[in-house]
């Protein structure tokens, strides 16, 4: 008996626990049985795949995560962590807007800046940003991993205040901060048989002063010197002293491109060493002074992501892929930081 209870099918055992027998009206409600559980089976299968679908979209930044506000005083925290692009730039900045209209429940602004530099067009764009910014809301620049280029462009927005020991320049003691300079990368492509030729067709002594197939001559190097590099390379000198409060000729010892530990540039490009757990205990203690009835906490400043998405296609040429590369693209210069 026991032996053919073990043999009797998955459907005849649910015969049994629903107690439906052979006839006909048994095999019918049977037969609707197994129709609404595949029917349950589908839209459980079609819930997952929304679910998992709106997941994905939104890690891959098709769907914005937005800024949650968990407390009552919500310390948002940005952490600058990526070349700096226009792109990158505007979705800070975005981000940041909708926090603004909130500014009663943002008291403070904590910017943890690991970034190797990039557009100076950008950099200049969120320093100043961040100069109208402060303000309305304080803000805190730690530098933890690197401030390089770009990236110290940016944190030289926060000035140092010596009455205040959350404003300025914070870095962990072992970040690069510098490298200050302007370059613009380009690359020859030689074939060791044959050559590659151009054909261009132009009006203009400098409309094209730089090819990835020939040499750029002196004369053209010092005509992007002088009209493109040199420029941008006082504006950042200009940025630096003003940021750092030291006169042009002293900013200049630290502005040839040199790269920096913050401890050796204390009192010059950075304000003090600490590390990030004790300045998020800083910034806590200063925004519960000024809320001492109020629950505080730091949230995410959440951005969209594109590392490596479903159509983006990253390139790496011979391993030449670094922090500040330059080319040229659809017609354009494109120069850095550096």
């Amino acid at each position: 008996m026991e032996e053919n209870v073990k043999n009797r099918s998955i459907w005849d055992k649910v015969k049994g626990f629903l107690h439906i027998t052979g006839t006909a009206k048994g095999e019918y409600e049977l037969k609707e049985f197994k129709q609404q559980l595949f029917i349950l089976m589908i839209a459980i299968i079609i819930v997952l795949q929304i679910v998992g679908a709106w997941l994905f979209m939104r890690e891959m930044g098709w769907i914005a995560n937005g800024t949650p506000e968990k407390f009552d005083k919500n310390i948002a925290v940005l952490e600058l962590n990526e070349e700096i692009t226009e792109n990158y730039i505007n979705k800070i900045i975005g981000q940041i807007e909708k926090i603004k209209e909130k500014k009663e429940k943002f008291p403070h602004l904590f910017i943890i800046i690991s970034s190797p530099g990039g557009s100076p067009q950008a950099s200049s764009d969120f320093y100043f940003y961040l100069r109208d910014l402060q303000k309305e809301i304080p803000i805190t620049v730690f530098v933890q991993n690197m401030a390089m280029s770009g990236a110290y462009y940016i944190a030289c927005a926060s000035e140092y205040d010596p009455k205040n020991k959350l404003s300025g320049i914070i870095a962990n003691n072992n970040a690069p901060v510098g490298s200050i300079g302007v370059i613009m990368p380009k690359f020859v492509y030689t074939i060791a048989k044959g050559k590659i030729d151009e054909d261009d067709i132009a009006v203009g002594r400098h409309k094209k002063p730089i090819s990835s197939f020939k040499f750029t001559s002196e004369e053209d190097k010092e005509y992007l010197k002088r009209n493109l590099l040199n420029p941008v390379y006082q504006h950042f000198l200009q940025t630096v002293s003003k940021g750092r409060q030291m006169d042009m000729n002293e900013t200049i010892k630290y502005a040839e491109g040199q790269v920096w530990i913050s401890t050796e540039v204390v009192g010059k490009l950075v304000d003090r060493i600490s590390y990030v757990t004790k300045v998020k205990d800083e910034i806590k203690e200063s925004v519960e002074r000024r809320f001492p009835d109020e629950e505080v906490g730091f949230v995410p400043i959440s951005l969209k992501k594109r590392d490596g998405g479903l159509f983006n296609v990253k390139v790496d040429i011979g391993g030449l892929v670094g922090t500040d590369l330059g080319a040229v693209v659809d017609g354009q210069v494109k120069y850095i930081l550096n």
